[in-house]
């Protein structure tokens, strides 16, 4: 049989079902549970889309379709059941977009670009799914750290993407600033700012770390000088927080000099 024939069958066997099912809907055959049209609909569309997926030789592109209209056929339900807080329902419509990206990765490891959008809309929709039952100043911190994870990842599948180390590590160092200023009331300009700078240092110690026919050694710089910043903060507090740029001030003529004398001993 051929694939126009196939499909013609499965868009046929889609609107007998949807026809059949909202008909029962509307005898009342479901009792007290109310399926709304819209559920019914995005719900079809998204098994005739995982039909097409399964008859055409399973090509990615056709499971976004079918987990987005998966995630608006839960969120529809659920809220017209009122099962669930709406935050859950949103966070599993969010969750359900980033599975096929994430499918894709695990298809065929080579796809690690499907670790960030899969990670970040996985985690962004946990955040929004907790944010019903978690204290408001770790909704951000669970996406900045989802995303920062999602770049770790991303290293993790395969240690050439180095670079993801630098995203992932920032973004989950800045994901514990609002609950250590907010939940654990830590409002010492000193602490968050020599946490903080402690966390950056940390990254750009990894990148350090990685193999260095990957050139990282660069990374020993920031390193040491944002070490050198929290030790700074934790020490001097206040007087740190507003005297911190001298630091790059003093980074920066340094990198100037050396490099201007290093050129005019190279010029003939």
């Amino acid at each position: 049989m051929s694939g126009k024939y196939r499909e013609n069958i499965l868009w046929g066997i889609f609107l007998l079902v949807v026809g059949a099912f909202l008909l029962l809907e509307q005898l009342g055959v479901f009792g007290a549970v109310s399926f709304p049209i819209p559920s019914v609909i995005f719900l079809a569309f998204a098994l005739a889309f995982l039909g097409l997926y399964f008859s055409r030789g399973r090509p990615w592109g056709l499971l976004v379709p079918t987990f987005v209209f998966l995630g608006l056929f839960l969120l529809t339900l659920i809220d017209s059941q009122g099962w669930l807080p709406g935050q859950v329902s949103a966070g599993i419509l969010l969750v359900c977009i980033g599975f096929p990206f994430l499918i894709a990765y695990f298809e065929n490891t080579s796809n690690w670009w499907g670790l960030i959008p899969g990670g970040i809309l996985f985690f962004v929709g946990a955040a929004v799914a907790l944010s019903a039952i978690l204290h408001y100043s770790f909704v951000p911190a669970v996406i900045l750290w989802g995303i920062g994870i999602s770049f770790l990842l991303v290293f993790l599948a395969n240690p050439r993407n180095w670079w993801a180390i630098i995203p992932g590590g920032v973004l989950v160092t800045i994901g514990f600033i609002p609950p250590l200023v907010n939940f654990w009331e830590i409002t010492s300009a000193g602490w968050v700012g020599g946490l903080a700078c402690a966390g950056f240092a940390a990254t750009f110690g990894l990148v350090y770390l990685v193999d260095p026919k990957w050139q990282t050694k660069w990374a020993s710089y920031p390193f040491f000088a944002l070490l050198f910043l929290a030790i700074c903060f934790v020490f001097f507090g206040e007087l740190a927080a507003k005297w911190w740029p001298l630091v790059l001030i003093v980074l920066g003529a340094y990198l100037l000099v050396i490099n201007l004398a290093r050129r005019r001993k190279t010029e003939p």
